[in-house]
């Protein structure tokens, strides 16, 4: 099956509202259901989007992944146009299940807080492409 995150801008003020991006991913044999964090995670002044599907098989069952999708976010995208992404490598660790977007280290890129199994997770946005 097909999920789908939707990118809405600003406030509901009208009760209209548009769809800026929407996010299809397939989790066919996935028991997740995907999380999406908003911030400019590489400081190009774009608003990226990343995508914790916490259910994902990669590098351990149920270990979790973060999918990250830099730029301008605007039409369809598919898994594959992840610019990078993080495979949780605790088994059972559902990385991916929280996403805290902050900035640490007070530079220009956003850094992501989650968690993998009973640990914190931080990933720097200086360290993603």
């Amino acid at each position: 099956s097909a999920e789908q995150v939707y990118i809405l801008p600003g406030q509901p003020s009208s009760g209209e509202l548009s769809t800026v991006a929407t996010v299809r991913i397939d989790l066919e044999g996935y028991s997740s259901n995907p999380l999406p964090a908003l911030g400019d995670f590489d400081g190009d002044g774009q608003t990226d989007l990343a995508l914790g599907l916490n259910g994902v098989d990669q590098q351990a069952e149920d270990g979790g992944q973060i999918l990250f999708f830099n730029g301008a976010l605007s039409g369809s995208l598919l898994r594959r146009d992840a610019t990078t992404a993080y495979s949780g490598t605790t088994p059972s660790g559902h990385a991916g299940t929280i996403l805290l977007p902050v900035d640490l280290d007070l530079d220009p890129n956003m850094d992501l807080v989650s968690t993998e199994g009973q640990s914190l997770l931080l990933i720097s946005g200086a360290d993603l492409p």
